[in-house]
């Protein structure tokens, strides 16, 4: 794989190797504030959060550092024009997909050996070094994840008077357990029985995530590894597991589990009571859950918890390729991974202004908080050391230390293969995946339908070359499974 590098574009010193050390220039440039870009809307006490940081910093590790922030619509706009100038920029947040595309297009400094040489704290600051494998892209190593829940897992949730009668009906409950989603039928009844919505299946592919991370890692979109085999890419369609998720799906729709018009987008469910759907889980989101809907909910766990690239993804900060100081963003980056209160500072803002603490010592935010200063804390550096809002648990982040701990590292975590040879032919197997399989998913169509059917939609992705995807991801993921 080509390793791609982009030398700096505001550099103050000359490399004297030239091209061949292209972007290491920028760690011995003069001192300058350096420039923080955050996903989150512009406040009134934004500039004021960001004069107070730049103090605190300094007095710490005589580091300048100044707060810009857009919000998501502006940052997705703005940012790649700004990529694109010579403005300067030395840290910026993002995630999945994006993320992969600029550190490919060398809009981020690789970073992998001065890491550890200049921010040892920040290197160790995860269960496992393997977590940096997330954020490697072609032998690179482009961001810093925010550590939070790491992990990945799928649940579905019921109401307790739902999930009390499928007990004494004989269903067995465990919090702890995953379950298949055919073991689930028992729930559902019961739901349907109290006047409830059954199994919220949709259109859209997304309700397969249900099922399809029981059984598979993914390696792009639906392009899979089976979990017990580890070694062998498919695509979801053409497993045996998803014949039987189809059939399963008919007769959840034959006995009324599933909306007779669920094509329509499930109309003849509205103004019912909340069903069973799909949602990504973490520890403490029952709690969520429940506060939103005003009622008991309860999670019932439908894939294991796996740390994937897609969890890991979720929340970066990197180094941009044109910054004035690797070095310093790398130390600024430790102080606030490591220091209580800068992180609180970026996070929540200024106490007595922003916030206040309560006799429990977790945050009140000032009714205003959203006009005067916002910077959320799942996207924010460390989570694990910040202030705890006055709504959450006492033991939020022990159990989210537990959770990414105790997660199994997906069969294929690091591996980012280069689609762009077969590029075309996934955009049109995704097409297909869009406007067929979420109908075979949702139970409308019959199984052997001649147009909508299963054996229609693997027709349609042959045609589309899928089987020349899987030969490409396979050929890359052999060799990167001989280098490890």
């Amino acid at each position: 794989m080509k390793k791609f590098i982009k030398i700096a574009a505001v550099v103050t010193v000359v490399c004297m190797l030239g091209t061949l050390l292209a972007g290491c220039g920028n760690e011995f440039n003069e001192h300058g504030r350096l420039r923080v870009f955050f996903q989150d809307q512009r406040g009134t006490d934004t500039q004021l959060v960001s004069d107070t940081l730049d103090k605190m910093v300094q007095e710490k590790i005589g580091v300048s550092v100044e707060i810009v922030q857009f919000g998501p619509t502006e940052f997705s706009t703005k940012l790649p024009m700004m990529l694109a100038s010579d403005e300067q920029m030395d840290i910026g947040w993002d995630s999945g997909a994006t993320f992969v595309t600029r550190a490919r297009q060398g809009a981020y400094y690789d970073i992998s050996e001065i890491l550890p040489k200049y921010a040892p704290d920040l290197y160790n600051l995860y269960p496992d070094t393997k977590f940096w494998e997330g954020v490697t892209i072609d032998g690179g190593l482009y961001g810093v994840p925010t550590l939070k829940e790491m992990g990945e897992q799928w649940a579905v949730y019921t109401d307790e008077e739902s999930m009390n009668d499928a007990i004494a009906a004989g269903f067995e409950y465990d919090i702890d357990r995953v379950y298949e989603l055919k073991e689930l039928e028992p729930v559902i009844k019961a739901q349907m029985d109290n006047g409830r919505r059954g199994y919220c299946a949709g259109t859209s592919i997304q309700t397969e995530n249900l099922f399809k991370n029981y059984y598979f890692d993914t390696v792009v979109d639906n392009f899979v590894i089976n979990k017990k085999d580890g070694k062998t890419i498919q695509h979801l369609y053409f497993t045996p597991e998803y014949e039987e998720y189809v059939k399963l799906m008919k007769d959840w729709y034959n006995k009324g589990y599933i909306a007779e018009d669920v094509h329509l987008g499930s109309g003849a469910w509205y103004g019912r009571g909340a069903g069973m759907a799909f949602v990504s889980y973490a520890p403490g989101n029952e709690d969520i859950q429940t506060y939103y809907a005003k009622e008991t909910r309860i999670p019932i766990m439908v894939s294991p918890v796996e740390i994937t690239n897609t969890s890991v993804r979720g929340s970066i900060f990197a180094v941009y390729a044109k910054t004035i100081n690797a070095k310093d963003d790398l130390l600024f980056m430790q102080l606030w991974n490591t220091d209580p209160e800068v992180k609180n500072l970026i996070t929540y803002g200024i106490e007595g202004k922003h916030y206040t603490l309560n006799e429990e010592g977790k945050v009140v935010q000032d009714e205003n908080y959203l006009s005067m200063y916002l910077n959320q804390n799942w996207a924010t550096g460390n989570n694990l050391i910040s202030y705890l809002l006055a709504t959450e648990k006492d033991d939020k982040y022990e159990k989210f230390e537990k959770w990414n701990n105790e997660a199994d590292f997906s069969v294929c975590f690091g591996f980012t293969p280069d689609t762009s040879e077969v590029e075309g032919y996934i955009l049109s197997v995704n097409s297909i995946c869009n406007t067929y399989a979420g109908l075979l998913g949702s139970g409308y169509p019959e199984i052997d339908d001649p147009e909508y059917g299963l054996a229609a939609i693997q027709k349609k992705l042959k045609d589309a070359h899928v089987d020349d995807v899987i030969e490409n991801l396979q050929i890359q993921f052999d060799a990167w499974l001989e280098s490890k």
